[in-house]
This record gives structure tokens, sequence and C-alpha cells, in this order.
């Protein structure tokens, strides 16, 4: 006999939603590619684990981020000099609290984004500030076609809670993402955790 979502604990389904997470992230569109790949069946041939090389980035100088912030765009779109560090170990600083990936169309950073989540929610070794999080990925594009109301002049949390809850629902079901949400929610405001916003430059 089975169980209905709401007779399992929410812990089992908080480890079901990390597990199909990770499964999701780990796969390369590769169809995108070469349309011959999705000839092959659902499964792709090399997971994106197996393939990913960390990015290189350029850090702002503290005193450019209050005061020069766009002369250090202007000189990181002519892709003028400055120190370039791993991505992995750029926002594993202890002082990195947020970050925003900035970078031409096709330069990785989705790829980056997926590599993350998969990388968090199937506790692969990471820097120690990494190291344990909670992963949330959210792709932006989904998020303002299902929960940002066309009038809206600005973000609010609530529209990444209700994005949260459909992102849960598709990938474990409407009654699970119920269930779940809530515990989630506990979770994240108390304990913190990697929330990844994917396609900030295809929302209005």
């Amino acid at each position: 006999m089975g169980l209905s979502p709401d007779q399992v604990p929410p812990e089992v389904l908080l480890q079901a939603y990390l597990r199909t997470l990770a499964a999701e992230c780990r796969r390369l569109p590769l169809g995108v590619v070469d349309p011959r790949f999705l000839q092959a069946g659902s499964e792709t041939p090399v997971p994106l684990p197996e393939v990913y090389v960390d990015l290189d980035v350029e850090r702002p100088v503290q005193e450019e981020q209050e005061t020069r912030e766009r002369a250090f765009l202007g000189r990181l779109a002519r892709g003028e000099g400055g120190e370039r560090t791993p991505l992995l170990e750029a926002i594993a600083h202890p002082q990195v609290t947020r970050f925003v990936l900035l970078g031409d169309p096709g330069s990785g950073k989705t790829t980056f984004v997926n590599y993350l989540a998969y990388a968090l929610a199937a506790s692969v070794a990471l820097a120690a500030p990494l190291q344990g999080m909670f992963p949330i990925r959210l792709v932006l594009r989904e998020v303002a076609a299902r929960c940002i109301p066309p009038e809206a002049t600005k973000g609010e949390a609530r529209m990444l809670w209700h994005a949260l809850q459909a992102d849960l629902a598709a990938l474990l079901g409407e009654k699970a993402a119920e269930v779940l949400l809530p515990h989630l929610q506990h979770r994240l405001l108390k304990q913190g955790g990697m929330i990844l916003l994917d396609g900030l430059d295809e929302v209005p």
C-alpha cells in the first residue's frame, strides 16, 4: 500500500527533493548543440560533473564596488585587466554572502548554476564555507511566467516563495510541495542555504 505525501516525514521529502534536483542538474542539454543527441533517449551520454571545468572570474576590489562600479563594468565588458580567480574559490570566500555572475550568453553561467546545485544536492566535496549548504535553484524565466504578476513594479520575497513551491511541485508533485514547503521555509530561515537564481538577464 502506497503512502500519500502527507504521511511521509518532511525529512524524507527533503531528501527526495535533493535527489531529484541533483538528477536534473547533472544532465547536459546536448540536444541544443546537436539534435542527434535527442535520439539517444532521455539519458545524457556525458553527465555534467564528468566534463565540468571551473570558470575563472574577475572580482572588483572593494573601492570599485562602492565608488567605481561603472568603471569596473566597463573594463569587464572590454575584457581588460584584473586578477582572475577560480569561481568556486571566489564564492567560497568567507566575506561573500551574495554574488552576481556577469557574462555574455554562452559563457557558462547556467552551466555553473547547474553544477553548483548538483554538487550541493549530491554532497560533492566543496570548499568549507560551501560544504553542507542547502541548495535552491530557480530559473527566473519560469519564475516570471508563473509567479510575477504583469503589473508588478518590483520584486517581493513572496514571489520567490511561490516560485519555490511551483518548483517543488514540478519535481515532487503538488501534494508533496504543500507538505514540504513550510518545512523548507523554516529550514532556510533558520539555517540558511544557497539560493541560485538563473537567468537574471531573461526577466524584466
